[in-house]
């Protein structure tokens, strides 16, 4: 992944509305960016503060798929390795059934 260390006062000169990769401001602050929208499926795409906004010292974190703001638990259902993993099992389930019926019917014609 692309990674750009930045400082806040040269923003502009980054092509944001269409980069893709990581921004790691000079204050500690760190964007991800896909085709120049917030973007990261493994974790917040947006983490601000690193310990300054909070009193616990947690960083303030957005998350974000494709521009799209999810709440962390939304984000946790939908994006965690093992939800995807199964989502793409089952689909991969429903397609070998449905091979499988195709090539019944097709060995019934014959």
């Amino acid at each position: 992944m692309k990674t750009i260390k930045h400082r806040w006062d040269d923003r502009d000169t980054i092509p944001l509305n269409t980069y893709t990769g990581k921004v790691e401001w000079e204050d500690g602050d760190v964007c991800y960016y896909k085709d120049g929208v917030f973007h990261r499926e493994d974790g917040p795409a947006l983490i601000y503060g690193k310990g300054e906004e909070r009193p616990d010292g947690s960083a303030l974190e957005y998350y974000y798929v494709n521009g799209v703001n999810y709440d962390k638990d939304e984000f946790e259902a939908k994006y965690t390795p093992d939800v995807v993993v199964a989502r793409a099992q089952a689909e991969m389930e429903k397609r070998e059934k449905l091979f499988k019926s195709l090539a019944a019917d097709l060995m019934g014609e014959w």
